[in-house]
């Protein structure tokens, strides 16, 4: 069991970004969602009699404390943000709404524009 979990790296892969227009709100403001699958390295510390045996997290440092170490691990998930667009700014604002698991393919409904 991993405590303390934070994100310590996001490897995107932006050819998998996918758009969903929504709606037109206020002016000619377009809020949709975005979706694109990513790596997420997560890190945080687990007891150091845990580290033995099978798991899928790595020990990057076992002495972390006397009785922690301090562990990665890697999953891979689909990272849905809220995106408003203003005509003339890339992007107004942006805000993390989900992330699921990555091996589910994304939205097969989903469309650009």
């Amino acid at each position: 069991m991993v405590n303390e979990i934070s994100v310590h790296n996001i490897d995107h892969e932006l050819d998998t970004l996918v758009w969903n227009r929504a709606e037109v709100h206020e002016g000619d403001a377009h809020v949709g969602t975005a979706e694109v699958r990513a790596q997420v390295t997560l890190d945080g510390v687990m007891f150091k009699h845990d580290t033995y045996g099978d798991h899928d997290v790595e020990v990057w440092t076992f002495d972390w404390n006397d009785q922690m170490s301090y562990v990665g691990f890697v999953r891979e998930v689909i990272l849905e943000f809220e995106v408003t667009v203003r005509p003339g700014m890339a992007i107004d604002n942006i805000e993390l709404a989900a992330a699921t698991d990555g091996r589910a393919p994304v939205n097969p409904h989903s469309t650009s524009g």
